[in-house]
């Protein structure tokens, strides 16, 4: 295997998210070669497995991004980190500024898409939102996701949890309008529980703040949907 065709091997593997001991790998012979095999490899792991479509991003150019990152890797991987902080430092930190922002405006555009806000609960709604994500945890997961696994399969899967978890935000903000069912109560009363347990074991200041604003939150949640419920019954009772 040329060095030429090694190079765009890896780079392809590593996109597809396809992952195998290296000496499991065949010995490509051309650049066609390692494109039938990995569409090979990625029908049958469609058969296997439910692959979950990441949406089509605009406003960045995704095939940048990928080579921005792969850019990153391959830096990272074959070069010394302080070299890269003291003789590279001005290439290597807009490198990483420049991916930064990419990934910034990837996450608005899919995490927040299909997000409405009405203008009177704004500031309630995104209170909702902000509190939401920040206990997820997930935007430090996806800083680790660029930074250190370089992994952009991982980056878009952590994207589409992120997206789920403001869309329930939304879904349960008293102020939002949305119907609060029985199954947003159910996840309350369980996440309520979680709430408290951690607040009995936690030896952290912040979490402990964090465990007793979202408990309250959740509080309301149950107090609300039970409180619908009653003003239904009296509605029917007349």
């Amino acid at each position: 295997m040329t060095d030429e065709v090694k190079e765009y091997a890896e780079k392809r593997i590593w996109e597809s998210g396809i992952r195998r001991v290296t000496a499991h790998y065949p010995q490509f012979e051309s650049r066609e070669q390692v494109d039938e095999w990995i569409d090979t490899a990625s029908r049958s792991l469609h058969e296997e497995f439910e692959i979950i479509v990441f949406p089509s991003v605009h406003s960045i150019d995704m095939k940048q991004y990928k080579d921005l990152l792969w850019c990153l890797k391959k830096n990272e991987d074959n070069v010394d980190i302080e070299v890269l902080k003291t003789r590279y430092k001005t290439g290597y930190d807009a490198l990483r500024e420049q991916i930064k922002t990419m990934t910034n405006k990837m996450i608005k555009e899919v995490a927040l898409e299909g997000v409405l806000i009405k203008r009177e609960d704004a500031d309630e709604q995104i209170r909702w939102i902000n509190s939401a994500i920040e206990e997820s945890g997930l935007l430090n997961q996806i800083g680790k996701a660029v930074f250190q696994e370089k992994d952009i399969n991982l980056v878009k899967s952590l994207i589409l949890e992120l997206k789920e978890v403001i869309r329930k935000a939304v879904e349960v903000s008293d102020n939002s309008g949305a119907k609060i069912d029985r199954r947003v109560l159910e996840e309350a009363l369980n996440l309520l529980q979680g709430n408290i347990n951690r607040m009995c074991v936690t030896e952290d200041e912040k979490e402990l703040e964090s465990m007793y604003q979202w408990a309250k939150r959740r509080i309301d949640t149950i107090y609300e949907y039970n409180k619908r419920k009653l003003e239904r019954r009296m509605q029917w009772a007349k």
